[in-house]
């Protein structure tokens, strides 16, 4: 809309996974024009709610909402392009932001924003980038990740480290201790909690046991307890397509169980 930025006549799009997150952007946008004292709406640009596009009406730059579902967007030159919660894409490429990302040719000074939480797995598309520009460090490529330092869900260090916006005010620090309270009691939700609020490369599925409690359990085992104090072991008989298991558990003067499993293929 003003003088500078974008060339004359370029686009500029954001791209979401859904509808609903790409109408959330361009309700955004909207705002952030409609709240400045220096732009009018009808003399500097027009909104198109029913389309998702503001146009510079001095400028003729357009912006556009897309989104992944909608499957729009073949044949632009984009200037820029912001890609929103793109960690919801497990596989390592995604076609949407490939025809996105092909369209971006024409300017030589083109760029992309990605915004997202850290997805579940690291084979996922936006941990492969994040990856690749810590690794690589290619020029032109930068990447700021904030994220929680250790997986303890009660430690506020680290929502304040996966969460810069809550030394702000703008997020709820109620909140997210409300969210780390309920990963402590339910094991079911400590994944979730870690990906969302802590920003953690966790799979977000439920899981039987907290990771909390994994790490609590992670000692070594001690032999010598197993000599003095006595065994119990457990036998998981198989066939020929199966493991047998026996595992060997001890309980040692302090009440801790030290625990030595055998799994093996039966040779016939």
């Amino acid at each position: 809309c003003s003088r500078e930025g974008a060339p004359q006549n370029s686009l500029i799009r954001s791209a979401a996974m859904t509808r609903e997150q790409a109408a959330l952007l361009f309700r955004l946008m909207a705002q952030i024009l409609h709240l400045s004292t220096d732009l009018e709406d009808g003399v500097h640009y027009r909104v198109v709610p029913s389309s998702k596009k503001i146009v510079s009406l001095r400028r003729g730059v357009e912006y556009q909402a897309l989104s992944r579902d909608a499957k729009s967007g073949h044949g632009q030159g984009l200037y820029a392009l912001v890609v929103d919660e793109c960690g919801q894409i497990d596989a390592p490429n995604d076609d949407f932001l490939d025809m996105l990302f092909s369209s971006m040719g024409t300017y030589e000074d083109s760029r992309v924003f990605m915004i997202s939480t850290q997805a579940p797995s690291d084979a996922a598309f936006f941990s492969v980038e994040l990856d690749t520009a810590e690794r690589e460090k290619p020029e032109g490529v930068v990447a700021h990740c904030y994220i929680a330092p250790t997986d303890d869900v009660m430690d506020e260090a680290n929502w304040m480290a996966a969460n810069p916006s809550l030394r702000g005010g703008y997020r709820s620090l109620s909140d997210v201790e409300r969210n780390a309270n309920d990963a402590k009691m339910i094991p079911a939700k400590a994944n979730g909690f870690l990906n969302l609020f802590c920003n953690r490369r966790v799979a977000r599925e439920n899981a039987w046991l907290a990771p909390a409690v994994w790490a609590d359990n992670a000692g070594e085992p001690d032999w010598d307890v197993v000599r003095d104090n006595g065994v119990f072991i457990g036998l998981d008989l198989s066939q020929k397509h199966d493991l047998t298991v026996a595992v060997i558990a001890a309980k040692d003067d302090a009440g801790v169980v030290h625990v030595y499993p055998y799994a093996f293929t039966p040779e016939a």
